[in-house]
């Protein structure tokens, strides 16, 4: 019997030490437990604390994107503004690309006009020049017709002095031929 409850006590013994160690075992666990719950809680605080800053951004960029979508209508409502625009001003260069070939046109009519106009200044100065040479030898021919004028109507008077004397002689020559 006493070696029975030597077996026993043995392994009483044996399974104390088992469990002993199993303790130990359970306490280190149960410390690491303890450990990792804590270090989880403090990532849990960190995660809630970026998951709030999260929550702000994607707030914030909800804000920045409602804008940049009113921004975007108002640039596309200018930039239809200024298609509108740009149609215009193409319609309007076309014009003033026409207008500009016809001021071209007429300046090319004016300039052979101006060259037509010039020729005839030429040739009416050269007759104005010829004029004034003949109207000179005109007014030297009156001249010298007035001088010969002069000198027949001198010579017609002393001729009508000479007719009257040679009639008044010829009939005074009637007379002593009678007598």
């Amino acid at each position: 019997m006493n070696q029975s409850i030597n077996k026993q006590k043995l392994k009483y013994g044996k399974l104390s030490a088992a469990v002993s160690d199993l303790f130990e075992e359970l306490v280190i666990a149960n410390e690491e437990l303890v450990f990792q719950n804590a270090e989880k809680e403090k990532r849990a605080a960190e995660l809630i604390i970026a998951n709030t800053e999260l929550v702000f951004q994607n707030a914030e960029k909800e804000k920045r994107a409602a804008e940049l979508v009113i921004a975007n209508t108002e640039l596309a409502f200018q930039n239809e503004e200024k298609e509108k625009r740009a149609s215009e001003l193409i319609i309007a260069n076309a014009e003033l690309a026409f207008q500009n070939e016809e001021k071209e046109n007429r300046a090319a009519e004016l300039i052979i006009a101006n060259t037509e106009l010039a020729f005839q200044n030429a040739e009416k100065e050269n007759r104005a020049a010829e004029l004034v040479i003949a109207n000179a030898e005109l007014v030297f021919q009156n001249a010298e017709k007035e001088q010969r004028a002069a000198e027949l109507v001198a010579i017609n008077s002393e001729l009508r002095i000479a007719a009257t004397v040679f009639e008044s002689q010829e009939s005074m020559m009637v007379t002593v031929q009678t007598l």
